[in-house]
């Protein structure tokens, strides 16, 4: 599609006879904005890829007064436009993880109980291949149940995932991306991610919090406070928005607070003070027994962030600051403040003490410091809140999520195998489940159940020793619905 923005309302019918491409493209479709001022051309079939085309604008092409195209823009109407531009090669390969979170490389062994598991691909993913069959977290007992949003930063596709209930503390996981997901143009993974992690041993003996972002009542806008310097105030904005949201978050609470920014590009200071000036927040005050958590949206953009604390009874000027965090990772990211840590306070107006009686939130905070971090971006905040923590084993132990309300197919693991894998799948409630393994010519090889069973989760085994190796599918059947998947077998 071409989109062509035009100056003032135009004759639409004029344009259709008067558009030529070399070399030569059918145009199917004019879609017009309402006030005709712009035109999207839709191309059947589409252009080639990796082609030179010149697009032509006739003469004969007036807006509604009849005033002639002016095309070289001499301010005498009468004359062609012309546009030569090149079309991207053909994309022929599959989305590539270009960031993770717990690590794809390296396995993680202190990820948050409550963290968002992000992986982070380096193009659009197609949304109808990400779904609950295609992103799977399994931990010793089988298939659990996870929430899943997709969202797009900067040309790359950020998946965040999420248990309902926290994870256990000191406990192994595999979070399993199917090789089914494809990017837009339906290029599939090269194969299954698995990303092996432990969870920290770190739990949460107490919990409260300050602000959910269900509204921004108790917040100012960046330009409010005299601190802010050096942004474009017009494009630098505190709103809510469905945007991003944490998976586990209920269907009521799936918004959060959206920072966008715009740092103007020759100031000499920069920083932006997001102001809490409602007493919803400023009545929560707390000492330096707690850490201080939000879980923050990073956009990849290199610039910095810190918390802000008024403190009460303190010596010197009463604002205390954390110490500043670059933004370089995607998606929602757990950011705290040890309030116990005497080397955690950072520079500002403050005698970088923690020696107030208490203390109730500020602001947040940004900067842009160089010449490597982004001018325009966007970050999102959710969850603000205290914690105390403990290690060892808790107390109270997590209740296990609820059954989903759809079947769900797991990808075997291990996979590929050598003879022997785990089958795992759950069902909402009692039914006949068939399911069942073929080869590729779609010869019946196994019936692993064939049976009414309750509702739950289940993993069952496979032992593939009398086959051969190669790809077969395996196919469950429940509430006249099927579903398959297919395994490798490498011997």
């Amino acid at each position: 599609m071409i989109t062509i923005k035009f100056s003032k309302t135009m004759a639409s019918a004029s344009i259709e006879n008067a558009v030529t491409l070399s070399p030569a493209a059918t145009i199917s479709q004019f879609h017009w904005a309402d006030d005709l001022k712009s035109v999207t051309l839709v191309f059947d079939p589409p252009l080639q890829a990796a082609t030179e085309y010149v697009l032509t604008l006739s003469a004969d092409i007036t807006d509604v007064n009849n005033t002639p195209l002016d095309g070289n823009g001499d301010g005498v109407g009468g004359d062609d436009f012309t546009l030569q531009f090149y079309t991207l090669p053909s994309d022929l390969n599959g989305p590539v993880v270009v960031q993770s979170d717990p690590d794809i490389d390296n396995q993680t062994d202190n990820f948050p109980i409550d963290g968002v598991m992000t992986i982070v691909f380096n193009e659009a993913l197609d949304p109808a291949t990400v779904n609950n069959n295609t992103i799977q977290l399994f931990d010793d007992n089988g298939l659990m149940v996870t929430n899943y949003k997709l969202t797009s930063v900067r040309e790359k596709a950020i998946v965040s995932v999420q248990t309902s209930s926290p994870l256990e503390n000191d406990a192994s996981y595999t979070l399993v991306f199917s090789s089914e997901i494809s990017d837009t143009a339906g290029n599939t993974l090269e194969s299954d991610i698995s990303i092996n992690f432990r969870t920290s041993d770190v739990y949460y003996q107490e919990s409260i919090d300050i602000e959910k972002f269900m509204s921004l009542t108790n917040w100012e806008q960046p330009s409010y406070s005299g601190s802010t310097v050096g942004i474009v105030v017009p494009n630098t904005t505190f709103e809510m928005t469905g945007e991003a949201y944490l998976p586990s978050a209920s269907s009521r609470q799936r918004n959060s607070a959206r920072l966008r920014y715009e740092w103007a590009a020759n100031a000499s200071d920069y920083l932006i003070r997001e102001y809490a000036s409602g007493s919803g927040v400023k009545n929560v005050k707390f000492d330096t027994s707690y850490v201080l958590q939000c879980f923050v949206f990073g956009d990849g953009s290199k610039n910095k962030f810190r918390f802000s604390l008024r403190e009460e009874s303190g010596q010197g000027y009463p604002l205390e600051v954390s110490e500043w965090v670059t933004i370089n990772w995607y998606g929602w990211k757990i950011i705290e403040w040890d309030l116990s840590d005497p080397n955690s306070v950072g520079t500002w107006l403050g005698n970088e003490i923690l020696d107030g009686s208490q203390y109730y939130i500020d602001s947040f905070q940004l900067t842009h410091e160089d010449k490597e971090s982004e001018l325009i971006g966007k970050v999102f905040f959710d969850n603000l809140r205290i914690v105390k923590k403990a290690s060892g084993s808790s107390a109270v132990k997590t209740e296990k999520p609820q059954l989903p309300n759809t079947l769900v197919l797991g990808q075997n693991y291990p996979n590929p195998f050598n003879p022997t894998t785990t089958i795992s799948f759950s069902i909402p409630k009692k039914g006949l489940v068939q399911l069942m393994v073929f080869d590729v010519l779609g010869r019946h090889v196994a019936t692993l159940i064939n049976k009414n069973v309750e509702s739950g989760n289940y993993q069952i085994p496979f032992n593939g020793s009398n086959l051969t190796s190669g790809i077969y599918i395996y196919r469950l059947r429940f509430n006249n619905k099927t579903y398959s998947r297919q395994m490798l077998l490498m011997k």
